[in-house]
């Protein structure tokens, strides 16, 4: 879809001008950005507060070069789950567990696409 263009190009776009201008670059793959409605958004959620220490952590780390993490929070059963990475100092501190109208452990309808696909509803066909 153009969605996953459009992040397919921001990364890479990311790793040029590292490359050939030595702009260091956080490549940031936010999984869910919003309070989970349902056990695939709890199992992908990202805290507001563990994404701003996230963006901190990648100012503030020296010679951060490029680099791609999962911004996702310390959830059950994530989709994604980040390399150990001691350089870049970030742990998150939150967990969908806090939600408790949503259980992250229950069952994922994978007919449907929004559950299928890593981008979920940006990865449907425009009506």
């Amino acid at each position: 879809t153009l969605y996953a263009l459009s992040k397919v190009f921001g990364e890479n776009y990311g790793r040029y001008c590292y490359d050939r201008y030595g702009l260091e670059c956080l490549v940031i793959r936010i999984c869910t950005a919003f309070p989970p409605g349902s056990p695939r958004d709890a199992r992908n959620h990202l805290d507001r507060d563990d994404l701003c220490r996230l963006v901190d952590c990648g100012i503030d780390t020296p010679d951060l070069g490029f680099r791609v993490i999962y911004g996702i929070s310390d959830n059950p059963n994530p989709f994604f789950v980040n390399e150990p990475d001691p350089g870049l100092a970030w742990r998150p501190q939150f967990s969908s567990r806090a939600f408790t109208n949503i259980d992250a452990d229950g069952p994922i309808d994978t007919s449907d696409a929004v559950n299928r696909f890593v981008g979920g509803g940006f990865t449907l066909p425009h009506q």
